[in-house]
């Protein structure tokens, strides 16, 4: 019997595979038009760099004070020179103006009464710069006002009735922005307004945007493009950490993370780019704490708390990068004080 002879079983595999590889890389050239590319893996990218966190300087306490224990009150900045209006001085309504001259370095260096003052007392109020002259808008005494007027500058020369707001409103807030006014929430006497009002003197009002809910009391600020309204106390009596930011430009609202306290009375400003909100009441009791918002990491941020507890007052920008508190209501009751904040980096 005749022995077979042994198939090359190895070799024939092997060739097999080399076919179907030279038919696997023909498609795919038919496919593309190019033959296969081998590419070499990507680097890992680099983390996008975090902004250093800006640096704030404590509060400082001015050596001078209010005329008078003031809370309730509306303050207008002009750069170097703040006018202090209205308020409640020994829980009456005032008609008084003072003028702060703050110096570039932040300090205040005098305090006078104006000879000029309010056409009726009033706290409550809000005011805006208005083409070389002061905005007066609502307030009240026993009720809420929809009374406006102008008071000249430089030198004040008595005041002018202008064209009243839509509706009576006392606790409310005003920004400007350009050429109208943005006057965010307040009390009519019936129930908080969830109202944004776009108010140019000599035209009619006209709805901005709305809140949420109705407020007053709201912590209300704006930057170069963007309205912010922080807390507030709601038409239920309670307060809110609700916190939201405004586009100047179409109105549309964007909910920021919830402030840290839900309260009322509490103060904003916008101080080199940054929102600073300050103080105000928690179901607590008043407080002292302060926080920034940190547009790049969405959060809220401490900030130096205030001096002592308090509210009710007013923040102003006084220039780039600085702040001023004036007066407001604490644990044992009005104050007259200033204290000054500076954001350092």
């Amino acid at each position: 019997m005749s022995r077979r002879s042994r198939r090359p079983v190895g070799r024939f595999w092997l060739l097999l595979t080399v076919f179907f590889l030279v038919v696997i890389s023909l498609m795919l050239t038919h496919k593309t038009g190019k033959p296969p590319v081998h590419r070499a893996a990507l680097p890992p990218k680099h983390p996008t760099p975090v902004k250093p966190s800006p640096r704030w300087s404590g509060w400082s306490l001015s050596r001078l004070t209010l005329p008078h224990r003031t809370m309730g009150l509306a303050a207008v900045s002009g750069g170097q020179q703040v006018f202090v209006l209205g308020g409640l001085v020994n829980d009456s309504s005032s008609n008084q103006i003072v003028e702060l001259q703050v110096s570039s370095a932040g300090a205040v260096q005098n305090v006078s009464p104006s000879p000029t003052t309010l056409p009726t007392p009033l706290h409550d109020l809000a005011a805006v710069p208005w083409d070389q002259s002061l905005l007066v808008l609502g307030g009240g005494t026993f009720a809420s006002s929809a009374q406006t007027f102008r008071l000249p500058l430089p030198r004040m020369a008595p005041a002018t009735p202008e064209q009243p707001l839509p509706l009576p409103l006392s606790d409310l807030a005003a920004v400007p922005d350009g050429a109208r006014t943005l006057i965010v929430g307040g009390h009519n006497l019936g129930a908080p307004s969830n109202t944004i009002w776009s108010y140019s003197p000599g035209q009619p009002a006209h709805v901005f945007a709305r809140l949420p809910q109705g407020v007053r009391y709201a912590a209300v600020a704006r930057s170069a493009h963007t309205l912010y309204v922080v807390g507030g106390l709601t038409a239920s009596g309670s307060y809110t950490n609700d916190a939201e930011a405004y586009n100047l430009k179409s109105g549309s609202m964007t909910s920021l993370p919830p402030y840290p306290l839900a309260m009322q009375y509490a103060e904003a400003a916008v101080v080199g780019g940054r929102l600073l909100v300050a103080g105000g009441q928690t179901a607590s009791g008043w407080t002292s704490q302060a926080y920034w918002y940190n547009a790049d990491l969405h959060r809220w941020q401490a900030a130096p708390s205030l001096p002592e507890p308090a509210g009710y007052g007013a923040l102003v920008s006084t220039s780039a990068g600085q702040a001023l508190w004036v007066g407001g209501e604490g644990p044992q009751g009005a104050l007259n004080s200033l204290w000054t904040i500076r954001l350092q980096g």
